[in-house]
């Protein structure tokens, strides 16, 4: 198992103060990168707030501080293209501003302004390849949205894009599998009278940003935004062509190493097909859901996995980002990560090994803070983003003296459900309490063994809070760099070996 870095780092003052760092989680999988997510929450209205103009989410992605010091090239194209994006969603913000208010109607006709949503959906990353889908989707005014994917590809160990040449031998086949493909997977849709000149000339184009394609666990997976192949009212389609099913259509330069797992991004507005049996044969995985616009939120979604459907009630969420698990040992879990209200996450877990989807019930785990590189303050605050089933780095939400999140490394055990070898959460944030009262508590080592029973530590003390067994105790250090165990008992109000909280310390930072 993977250990997290514990640090104390001596701060002005003669204080010691606990940080977590990320920067040592790839140590077993050392030549996988790890990429860290943030977004740009967009809401420009008037000055009275009373009429929202535009609003949306922007992703941005980058290298952990420790990945970037491994692969400086790839951290180099992942910066430059992130920052020209941001450059061109400011921009975009600014114009969709200026529309809204040059247009007389759109008070009237979209009263919620306009939007903006760029999603960021990692596929893939290894020692080999980066592949990231892009979903890109804006509406600024008229009769529907307009959405668009792109396809990022990078060679981990140079940085540069990975032309299709690099990736396939023979364009033509390349071809003909997806026009294949799509015929197969979508029966019903009416594709356009020119659909395979258009899919020739992009696939055989000297541009290859024409196909927009991704680099999957198990293939190669070809986009196709409405309008391109089909009128809007068809969607979007995607395809999937097999490495093992097309063996000798590629290059060793996109398979993937034998014996990794992979956590693969699934694009719920399209899909996924996916051999989950790994017994050559596609299976298609998709999720759905409803949003109740009277409660404003999502109450039910829907797994399913070719024609068996699995539904989950009483959901309560407004995201769901949905992930698709491939293990080291062939099996096929989905997660599926539902934001709700005060951003508490629940992650609702599927066995599809089989074909049909079992339900795995949920856990209340979340992607875990990044500890490591600067923060723009354009972004919120960067999450680690999950490719390895060995090396989940998650956080759950607690209320022990204060709320906070509190870390540990999982990884999916064969039931399919995240299991943690570490024997403490690891608390995200600095959160400082402190004393107006003297109170008597046990002294412990690094390793939670006690040192010194029943020390007064005298009011007027800083406590840094930094770990929790999440039921019973809350960690913290003093500013001698002493750790002192508090003994939680009760719910509201809270007693520390048996005395108020809140009569102890002078603040405790519970969410409202």
């Amino acid at each position: 198992m993977i250990n997290i870095k514990k640090l104390f780092i001596p701060a002005a003052a003669g204080m010691v103060i606990f940080l977590m760092s990320t920067a040592g989680l790839a140590a077993e999988a050392a030549e996988r990168p790890e990429l860290e997510i943030a977004s740009m929450y967009i809401r420009e209205a008037d000055e009275a707030n009373e009429t929202v103009y535009v609003s949306g989410r922007h992703d941005n992605l980058r290298l952990s501080e420790d990945s970037a010091g491994r692969y400086s090239a790839l951290a180099a194209s992942l910066d430059s293209r992130m920052a020209e994006e941001t450059e061109e969603v400011r921009k975009k913000i600014d114009d969709y501003v200026q529309l809204y208010k040059d247009d007389p109607s759109a008070r009237r006709n979209d009263p919620e302004g306009y939007d903006i949503t760029d999603t960021l959906q990692v596929r893939r990353a290894d020692s080999k390849v980066v592949s990231i889908l892009e979903y890109s989707r804006d509406y600024a005014g008229g009769e529907h949205d307009n959405y668009v994917y792109t396809g990022l590809n990078y060679n981990t160990a140079n940085g540069q894009e990975i032309s299709l040449d690099q990736v396939v031998k023979d364009r033509e086949e390349l071809s003909r599998l997806i026009q294949e493909g799509l015929k197969t997977k979508y029966e019903s849709v009416e594709f356009f009278d020119e659909m395979k000149k258009t899919i020739d000339k992009e696939v055989n184009g000297e541009d290859d940003s024409a196909l927009v394609w991704t680099l999957d666990p198990q293939g190669l997976t070809c986009f196709f935004s409405p309008y391109d192949l089909a009128p809007y009212s068809e969607g979007s389609q995607s395809v999937t062509i097999f490495y093992s099913a097309a063996k000798d259509l590629f290059t060793d330069t996109c398979l993937p190493e034998e014996g990794l797992g992979y956590i693969c991004d699934l694009p719920s507005e399209s899909g996924l097909a996916a051999d989950v049996e790994q017994n050559g044969q596609t299976q298609r995985v998709s999720v759905s859901y409803s949003y109740d616009e009277k409660a404003d939120n999502i109450q039910e979604l829907s797994v399913t996995v070719n024609d068996q459907t699995v539904k989950v009630n009483d959901v309560y969420c407004y995201q769901i980002d949905p992930e698709i698990i491939y293990t080291a040992e062939k099996q096929a879990f989905l997660y599926l990560r539902c934001t709700g209200d005060d951003d508490v996450v629940n992650l609702y877990m599927f066995d599809i090994s089989s074909g049909t989807p079992v339900s795995l019930g949920l856990m209340a785990l979340s992607e875990a803070v990044s500890g490591s590189g600067s923060q723009d303050e354009t972004y919120s605050r960067y999450r680690i983003d999950l490719t390895d089933p060995d090396t989940m780095p998650m956080t759950s939400r607690f209320d022990l003296l204060s709320t906070y999140d509190g870390s540990k490394l999982y990884h999916v055990h064969k039931s399919g459900v995240p299991e943690s070898d570490d024997q403490y959460y690891e608390i995200v944030g600095q959160i400082t309490l402190e004393s107006v009262k003297d109170i008597k508590a046990d002294i412990v080592d690094e390793n939670g063994q006690v040192k010194k029973a029943g020390e007064t530590i005298p009011a007027g003390s800083s406590f840094s809070l930094y770990r929790t067994d999440g039921q019973e105790y809350v960690d913290a250090l003093l500013d001698s760099g002493k750790i002192v165990r508090l003994k939680v008992t009760g719910t509201y109000p809270q007693f520390v070996n048996g005395a108020d909280a809140e009569d102890i310390f002078e603040r405790l930072y519970f969410a409202s």
